[in-house]
């Protein structure tokens, strides 16, 4: 998919110029620290989604420049990505449209997205308030890629998950913004193919056709060219994604919130759903709220009562329970999730029920805490409740987040994820591997203290 299969060479030096693709070119130096930048991938595969009449990719860069006005932030400066980064030599729009720009032979994203400077230089994520790189996907992997040296290979899935979960772990929010286009040209594969490939191709095209999704979109697949460095026509729809990365939580949301809905507008295929968003981190989840705690039995027929409960702004819910000698006593605590601001969340993320943060066990002396029909239900047992001094016991539960079991078929990324780069070109290869790599990272950090309940239970004899 990022290798060019080069024509004639007769408009080779214009077109690395144009690129901006000079092998083992470093990072840009002098970049204006206070815009955000936009990093344009331009490898030949992009070719295909342009032609002399079409100006979706300007189009797609003016919908890019209208979500930074609608966040209040300054127009972008712009780069072109290929053998290296290099700052645009033209920073006016039109010339996104020409298929001459995409030319180079593969696409550093890696170089994008790395939160250590290999060469000395200035680290691209740190010169810009808030970055946004444009790419059809990922090369393939070959396999030589290890934990010391995760881009060896250059940057393909393994190298872009591990640069994705280092910036989540230096606390930058990461967003997608995934958009159908039409396409036309050839698919660069990356990977060998030969007849039997072909055939899954092929097949597959056929379904697609028939798929009720994509009604309206004509597919086709010919010129097929087999071998280690294989090629086809393809016509259809194909992905982009636009990842936002920055550590102004605020602005990523927003711009990432514009931009997807600027693209929707857009309507570039006519696919109903061919726009999609996600936050990767720090994550857009549901929030609690919670009713007042009520003791629902007492089966001791003792004193058993609820000194109060009380949640400040931005802080845990904090209950005060009296237990008298050995009551065995059932509160119950209604509570509600509410839908995550915004119009970007992390699809596919789940808020795992109320557990202590040590061990993720409910102790003994709470008996069970249980959700049933939109409440939970504590269970204290005041005969396993030792006595000291002030609070006899304080357990704090936490809501941690989790990938759901049924991610990958539950939503867009899932679906919309290519397991290689031959098959599916309506698909964006590695896709769902970047999304879970942001996820695993991003559901490991602190918890914020709204998804957080301190009961301090004192027992009275």
């Amino acid at each position: 998919m990022k290798r060019l299969i080069a024509s004639a060479g007769v408009f080779l030096a214009a077109l690395l110029f144009l690129a901006g693709a000079r092998t083992g070119a470093g990072a840009p130096a002098g970049a204006a620290g206070g815009s955000p930048a936009v990093f344009v991938d331009v490898s030949g595969s992009m070719k295909g989604f342009t032609s002399r009449e079409s100006v979706r990719l300007v189009r797609l860069q003016e919908a890019i420049d209208r979500s930074f006005a609608e966040a209040a932030l300054p127009p972008p400066v712009r780069y072109l990505v290929g053998n290296g980064v290099e700052k645009s030599p033209v920073q006016t729009l039109g010339c996104y449209k020409d298929e001459k720009l995409y030319s180079a032979n593969q696409s550093r994203l890696d170089m994008v997205l790395a939160t250590r400077s290999g060469s000395g230089g200035p680290v691209l994520l740190e010169t810009h308030p808030v970055t946004v790189m444009v790419t059809d996907g990922m090369q393939s992997a070959a396999g030589k890629d290890t934990p010391a040296n995760p881009c060896l290979d250059g940057p393909d899935p393994y190298c872009i998950r591990t640069l994705l979960r280092q910036a989540v772990g230096l606390k930058y929010g990461v967003w997608m913004v995934f958009v159908l286009l039409p396409f036309n040209g050839l698919h660069l594969p990356d990977e060998a193919m030969d007849a039997s490939h072909w055939a899954r191709v092929t097949a597959r095209m056929e379904a697609l056709s028939k798929d009720p999704f994509y009604s309206g979109v004509a597919f086709k697949v010919d010129g097929f060219k087999p071998g280690v460095r294989p090629s086809y026509h393809y016509r259809g729809v194909k992905p982009l994604l636009a990842v936002i990365i920055t550590k102004r939580v605020a602005d990523g949301r927003a711009v990432a919130e514009a931009l997807a809905d600027g693209l929707a507008r857009e309507n570039f295929s006519g696919v109903r759903g061919a726009v999609q968003a996600a936050e990767l981190a720090p994550l857009n989840l549901p929030s609690f709220s919670f009713g007042p705690i009520v003791k629902l039995e007492d089966k001791k027929k003792k004193t058993s009562r609820i000194v109060s409960q009380a949640r400040r702004p931005g802080g845990p819910l904090e209950v005060s329970l009296r237990v008298t000698g050995d009551d065995d006593t059932w509160f119950q605590l209604p509570i509600r999730q509410e839908d995550p601001p915004g119009r970007v969340g992390s699809p596919g993320v789940e808020k795992d029920k109320f557990v202590t943060a040590a061990s993720r066990a409910i102790p003994p002396e709470m008996g069970g805490v249980f959700l049933k029909k939109g409440a939970w239900y504590l269970h204290l047992k005041g005969r396993l409740i030792p006595r000291k001094d002030g609070n006899d016991l304080t357990v704090t539960l936490t809501s941690r987040p989790r990938v759901g079991q049924n991610a990958m078929r539950d939503t867009w990324w899932g679906r919309f994820s290519a397991r290689n780069n031959y098959e599916a070109p309506e698909r964006l290869y590695g896709l769902a591997d970047l999304v879970l790599a942001g996820y695993e990272a991003a559901v490991v950090q602190d918890l914020p203290p709204e998804d957080r309940i301190v009961f301090k239970v004192d027992r009275k004899d």
